[in-house]
């Protein structure tokens, strides 16, 4: 299953427990998959920004034109996805021990 088909399916109001458990699973698993990128993509991060200061650009203008990359711009994207999945993660928690 895919991350954003993941944290659609989770927001149905009437799932079961084992169903919510198996989310919770699917969405641990992908969870920990993208803080994996997440770190390559901040290892990359960090060699383009000592590779930029060689030509002497403020740290601003360096933090811009990474933003502006391809590896930036999918790091601006995980980020808020690990954000949105850490949430569920929380919410689909809560909504198994309620069922308890």
């Amino acid at each position: 299953m895919k991350l954003v088909e993941a944290l659609k399916a989770v927001r149905e109001e009437n799932l079961s427990k084992e169903q919510l458990e198996n989310y919770f699973t699917s969405l641990s698993g992908l969870f920990s998959d993208l803080q994996i990128e997440l770190a390559d993509l901040e290892k990359s991060e960090a060699i383009f920004m000592a590779k930029e200061q060689e030509i002497s650009v403020s740290v601003a203008e360096r933090k811009i034109v990474w933003k502006a990359t391809d590896l930036g711009q999918r790091l601006i994207m995980l980020k808020r996805y690990a954000t949105a999945t850490s949430t569920q993660l929380r919410s689909l928690k809560t909504r198994i021990f309620a069922l308890l």
